[in-house]
């Protein structure tokens, strides 16, 4: 039984360059905004992280 070498059988899905360039650049700003909405809320505007420990911590002592 022959094999065939399947790396030149294979299909594979080809976007048009603009498009790939289109969808990294989505995946790009997506990402920034997560690290960004990060930085916010652990370095910028902390009290709300805090109050919310404050609560948890008061609802697990009733």
């Amino acid at each position: 039984m022959k094999y065939r070498n399947r790396t030149k059988d294979t299909i594979a899905a080809k976007l048009p360059r603009w498009r790939a360039a289109v969808l990294f650049f989505v995946l790009l700003a997506c990402l920034a905004g997560l690290i960004g909405r990060a930085v916010y809320l652990q370095g910028i505007h902390d009290d709300f992280l805090q109050e919310k420990v404050i609560s948890d911590i008061a609802e697990l002592l009733k």
